[in-house]
């Protein structure tokens, strides 16, 4: 009887310690995952695993999951657009204030050089093969694009 005392005591104490450590990893995964809203509204995205810089002042890489819009980040007139060899295309946008976001690998644009495009309008798509290039430049500097994304 003792013998099976100690037994189903070490049982609740293997079991409780595996539900302490599950917790903790899903408190740990809820703080890595954040709620993109510009320049990609687009659900829960990690930010280790999508953020993909090549180098934080001059542009990041972000994927999705599925065809997602891409959507501008401020409100500014359209400076370029241009479809590229591959046939992706690039856009710019530049603001009031003299920041141009750039928004490359667009699998497609909605928007025409020379418009004025508003905050949050859609500027077209990318997929989950093909992730938005994103960059930032303020007076011809380039900025950290990270500072200019919008979280929920």
């Amino acid at each position: 009887m003792k013998l099976k005392k100690i037994f189903l005591a070490t049982k609740i104490v293997r079991l409780m310690a595996i539900l302490i450590a599950l917790i903790a990893y899903l408190k740990t995964s809820a703080q890595d995952t954040a709620v993109l809203r510009l320049p990609i509204n687009h659900g829960n995205i990690s930010k280790q695993k999508i953020f993909l810089s090549i180098n934080e002042n001059n542009g990041i890489y972000i994927g999705c999951g599925k065809d997602s819009l891409v959507k501008a980040c401020e409100t500014g007139a359209v400076i370029y657009v241009r479809k590229t060899s591959n046939g992706q295309y690039i856009l710019s946008i530049k603001t009031i204030d003299g920041i141009v976001f750039n928004y490359s690998k667009l699998l497609s644009v909605t928007a025409k050089k020379g418009q004025i495009v508003f905050k949050e309008s859609v500027l077209g798509y990318i997929n989950e093969r093909t992730p938005l290039f994103f960059s930032v430049l303020k007076h011809n500097n380039l900025q950290n694009p990270k500072k200019y994304l919008e979280f929920y």
